[in-house]
């Protein structure tokens, strides 16, 4: 036995000096401890550790062996060998082990320490944390902090992590016998390995986790996005990699946000609550990056006028990847391979340091303005569909009314952005009303004019236009620099918008030539705005 209840006070002291994560469970653990009796480390069974103990046939003498090179000879520590192996008493009978082993408990209360040679103790012996789950409150959390106070006097390790566990989607207890097991290799197969990684590792870690396969094939969406930003870089980015050119507002938020999201990242990290870490690259990948950034960086780039988006893209990707690295290892390695490696130099995205974040970067008011500007936007677009006009249709003006000056400071700095994800040609900020539709918002009020101009409309028809030529574009798995010839076949009131619109239609779509004229029914049509067109391209 190990008499627990003399060294009760010292455990005790021991685990208030560490660190627990969740804080519940440093109080359930020292609840158990509490009450723990005295530990009987012996079991009467063939396999395991052999009790180093011998003990006199004549007159019960003990002897307790410290280390194993104090049996001579010996073929095998394990049994049946050691316990033919014996030793002479002073007394002159023979000494023979006790036949017990010992709990494998109190061997896996040596963990930390037991594949370590004396020097490497005095460097290792005490882990910086340890990771198991709930049920190991009785088991091994109690085992090394036992160990440990009889050994070093000390808890052996500094930090405890407890996990939930993985269950079905029901909450319950995965059985293969119950029938609702879910084989590795099928979540592999299905989702991915990194899904899986980057699934797992969003859910706070001390709580039980619900398998669910939608919940996977979000995550598997997530690193889609990633996936598509890197043939997005393979397609725009110069070979070189450029230097910091002139950037625009929006460039500036977006490496504000890494800056941000590296920091808590790290802050994440440094307090073990990795679901926060990951939360925090989601967010910034799939919020800042892709649904909002890109829609406005993208237009100036396909103008040629993107050289701070670009640069501002590859040092976000770049340090996205350093971040999800541990998270997502798999397809981290896979773009760095296949796009950074060159420029940057390194064999391995995992030789690179987690970055700390750059103080000067962050501009937290900046930050505020965007996240001001876009709580509007929603509203904005649901305000659209209610007046019947397409987000393709541009519009001559929206207005936000509101006596909060850090929202109408918002809508001015940011009103080019604004334009842009709106397709309004000017927006403002103010207190009075206007005499458009309107809805309200949490600061105040806003309005667009829903009224559709001939300019506005010419506008339009291009716009759809030139969304059903992208899309013939893309079935025919076109890229940028491959050019097309665009024959057009609609009725004369359209064609002459759009003959207006030429140059413009060819530019965007990337089309050496441009006609109007017959095609066949069995071309690809289209109804806008009541009117068939019929359209065909051809690579050129």
């Amino acid at each position: 036995f190990i008499e627990v209840s003399k060294m009760k006070d010292r455990m005790m002291e021991e685990i208030d000096k560490s660190r627990w994560h969740p804080d519940f469970a440093q109080t359930r653990f020292k609840e158990f401890v509490t009450n723990a009796p005295d530990w009987c480390i012996s079991r009467q069974r063939y396999w395991g550790i052999p009790l180093p103990i011998w003990k006199c046939e004549s007159c019960e003498e003990l002897k307790v062996l410290g280390d194993a090179s104090e049996l001579k000879g010996i073929k095998e520590l394990h049994r049946p060998y050691i316990d033919s192996y014996t030793f002479k008493c002073k007394c002159g009978g023979k000494m023979h082990r006790v036949k017990d082993v010992l709990d494998v408990w109190f061997d896996s209360g040596n963990a930390v320490w037991a594949s370590l040679t004396p020097e490497e103790r005095k460097i290792y012996g005490q882990a910086d944390a340890i990771l198991e789950g709930q049920d190991q409150i009785r088991g091994w959390f109690y085992s090394l902090l036992g160990t440990g106070i009889v050994k070093e006097d000390r808890a052996p390790y500094k930090r405890v992590i407890m996990h939930g566990f993985f269950v079905d989607e029901h909450g319950e207890k995965m059985s293969k016998s119950v029938g609702n097991f879910v084989p590795l290799e099928d979540i592999l197969e299905k989702g991915g390995a990194d899904a899986f990684r980057l699934w797992g590792l969003s859910n706070t870690l001390w709580e039980e986790q619900k398998f669910s396969w939608t919940e996977i094939g979000e995550a598997h969406g997530t690193l889609d996005i990633l996936m598509n930003l890197y043939v997005y870089l393979t397609r725009f980015h110069p070979q070189k990699k450029t230097e910091a050119p002139e950037l625009a507002i929006e460039d500036k938020w977006l490496l504000s946000r890494l800056h941000s999201t590296l920091k808590e990242y790290n802050a994440a990290f440094e307090e073990y609550e990795m679901s926060r870490a990951a939360k925090a690259l989601k967010t910034f990948l799939v919020d800042d990056l892709s649904k909002f950034y890109m829609k406005v960086a993208k237009d100036r780039i396909a103008r040629g006028e993107g050289d701070g988006a670009l640069y501002a893209l590859y040092e976000s990707i770049f340090s996205l990847l350093k971040m999800l690295s541990p998270v997502c290892p798999f397809v981290s390695e896979y773009i760095y391979q296949k796009f950074f490696q060159k420029a940057e130099g390194e064999a391995s995205i995992s030789l690179f340091a987690i970055p700390d974040a750059d103080a000067t970067q962050i501009d937290l008011m900046l930050e505020k303005k965007f996240e001001m500007a876009r709580g509007t936007l929603p509203a904005f677009l649901e305000l659209r569909q209610k007046s019947g006009v397409k987000l393709r249709w541009p519009l001559a003006e929206a207005y936000v009314k509101t006596t909060s000056h850090e929202l109408a400071e918002a809508v001015d700095t940011l009103s080019p952005v604004l334009c842009k994800l709106l397709n309004v040609k000017t927006i403002s900020a103010g207190e009075e009303d206007r005499q458009f539709p309107s809805a309200e918002i949490p600061l105040g009020k806003i309005f667009i004019d829903s009224e559709m101009h001939e300019e506005l409309y010419e506008e339009a028809m291009r716009n759809e236009v030139v969304r059903r030529i992208q899309l013939l574009r893309k079935e025919m798995n076109l890229v940028e620099k491959d050019h097309i010839s665009v024959k057009i076949d609609v009725e004369k009131g359209l064609e002459a918008i759009l003959q207006k619109h030429e140059g413009k239609i060819a530019d965007l779509t990337h089309a050496k030539e441009l006609s109007f004229g017959p095609l066949p029914e069995k071309e690809q049509s289209w109804e806008i705005d009541g009117r068939i067109i019929r359209i065909k391209a051809k690579k050129m």
